[in-house]
């Protein structure tokens, strides 16, 4: 609504105007006033559209009430309203600013035409105001993708200008760092669902909270899912502190992320550089440290100082003759090729002055001649084939994947030996049903079934249709509900009995599973209040 204040100590003039025209028809919003200080309290605690005033009146004159008003509201619309003998006053009124003056009497033609320009003048303003903020939000909205592409040319080493264009770019991005002690450290989920980037985002913004507690520090998402920390340390501090307090802070990220969002978060931590120049160097770096879990595994935090000096001529290291024999007995039957592929893998983790590009690409060559020399590898789309192999970005995840793969394509084995590991799973499951509340893992099954840890996993999925962590989960969850609702039980009792030590991380998983925390499903078995911690 328009709202518009009307004031002049004469009463039938206000009264006039007020219903000389209906105004709600027209979506204004009309209010009535006999002296200045009435309409300037109202006005100064509502606010108004346009003010249409009479000069002379008791207790505040017209151009009084304007000016108190337009102090504090300046968008207000002023019309004034003068007698013959009152044009001193109206040339005030116009150095005011006031948009308007009429001279009495008036016509409420003249006075309706004035209020329409003035609706249609705010109609536009506010027009331009909802541009404005469209605008603005699309940059905002803008500003992540800027920062990303900021930093990933920067990582390039392109475009550096002076020190003085830098601040520039960083004021446009809200990048609020020193120029000089910085270093990059890069992370990224090691599972999980993040199609969406919800794991990027909750580690760019749990990251930079942690961090910033100890450092200066700019987040960027970038692409692929990984998440570039820019950090900012004291120059007085040396190198050793620098990355003791750093790691630090980065196992606090990896216990944030495990417990709001069940996935573990590996880094790779560059080094220290002088100042701005050197981002690019520690970038690089960072990614390079990173690319070595492949070898340590998922949760890892890797310092380019922890990377081995790569050796000339590592790759002849590469066991070559172990590949031959594995595609040798490719069609002489399952045991045999997983036997040798075990000893393979064995023996490339100790390769660790190869990059971990180039046992990728070793890893690729054994796949696609597996595939060729196995029976039924000619019917396989190997395309689809690369694109899974590429899904694992560690050894222990590449040795898993390719053992239930190769076990899968050598289909010549003899049936006693499907009955014979069908047979271990039956008896690991067995163990997991009536021991859920011990430290039960896939190496202390493996070893109880004589079989190795890899083909264990694979064949656990194969036959029972579950992973071996989910199916243990699934165990503990269901004797938790069952133990939940016996009288008497308690939830650190429970907790313990089937298997956890931190009643925080059981509750989380038994809601996870359940949707209801541990007392919750208590109560509701039991019919109880209180009384279960």
């Amino acid at each position: 609504m328009f709202r518009l204040v009307l004031v002049d100590d004469k009463k039938d003039i206000v009264q006039g105007i007020a219903g000389a025209v209906d105004w709600e028809a027209m979506g204004v919003e009309v209010h009535c006033f006999y002296n200045g200080k009435d309409a300037r309290d109202y006005v100064l605690e509502n606010c108004a559209d346009m003010v249409i005033t009479d000069i002379k009146m008791p207790f505040l004159n017209g151009l009084d009430l304007a000016r108190d008003v337009l102090n504090v509201y300046p968008e207000v619309r002023f019309l004034v309203l003068t007698g013959y003998d009152e044009f001193e006053y109206a040339r005030e009124a116009v150095r005011l600013g006031i948009v308007e003056y009429l001279s009495k009497p008036v016509r409420i033609e003249e006075i309706k035409e004035l209020v329409v320009r003035e609706m249609e003048r705010k109609a536009a303003r506010q027009k331009e105001k909802e541009k404005q903020a469209d605008i603005w939000l699309r940059y905002q909205k803008s500003i992540p993708l800027m920062r990303m592409k900021w930093f990933q040319k920067c990582g390039e080493g392109r475009g550096w200008g002076s020190e003085e264009e830098l601040r520039e770019q960083w004021d446009a991005l809200g990048i609020s760092l020193s120029t000089r002690g910085l270093m990059v450290v890069l992370a990224e989920p090691d599972q999980g669902d993040n199609r969406d980037g919800l794991l990027s985002y909750a580690i760019e913004n749990i990251g930079s909270e942690i961090i910033r507690e100890t450092y200066g520090c700019e987040a960027f998402g970038l692409d692929g899912g990984q998440v570039a920390f820019l950090v900012n340390y004291q120059e007085s501090w040396n190198k050793t502190t620098v990355y003791y307090r750093l790691y630090a802070l980065i196992v606090e990220l990896q216990k944030k992320m495990q417990e709001f969002f069940g996935v573990t978060v590996s880094a790779g931590i560059g080094d220290c550089q002088e100042d701005y120049r050197g981002i690019s160097d520690s970038f690089r770096q960072a990614k390079k440290a990173l690319e070595h879990k492949f070898y340590m595994g998922n949760s890892a935090i890797i310092s380019i100082l922890d990377i081995p000096e790569i050796k000339d001529g590592g790759v002849l290291e590469y066991p070559g003759d172990m590949e031959e024999e594995i595609v040798r007995l490719a069609g002489k039957g399952r045991e045999a090729v997983l036997e040798k592929l075990a000893l393979y893998f064995q023996t490339i983790r100790r390769m660790r002055q190869t990059e971990p590009a180039r046992l990728q690409e070793h890893l690729m060559s054994l796949l696609l001649r597996l595939c060729n020399n196995c029976p039924g590898g000619q019917e396989i789309h190997i395309a689809d084939v690369m694109e899974q192999f590429r899904k694992n970005h560690t050894m222990d995840a590449m040795e898993q994947w390719m053992t239930g793969f190769v076990g899968d394509l050598c289909q010549e084995r003899r049936q006693e030996e499907n009955s014979e590991i069908e047979k271990s799973v039956r008896k690991v499951k067995q163990y997991i049903d009536s021991h859920c509340g011990e430290n039960i893992t896939l190496k202390k099954m493996a070893d109880y079934v004589y079989v190795s840890p890899s083909y264990l996993s694979f064949s656990f999925k194969e036959i029972l249709q579950v992973n071996f962590n989910e199916y243990i989960t699934l165990v503990r969850m269901e004797k938790a509900k069952e133990l939940l609702e016996l009288p008497g039980s308690r939830v650190y009792e429970v907790c313990r009995l089937v298997g956890y030590s931190d009643k925080k991380y059981f509750a989380d998983l038994f809601k996870k599973y359940t949707g209801m925390l541990p007392r919750e499903w208590a109560k509701k078995g039991r019919g109880i209040e209180h009384g279960l911690d």
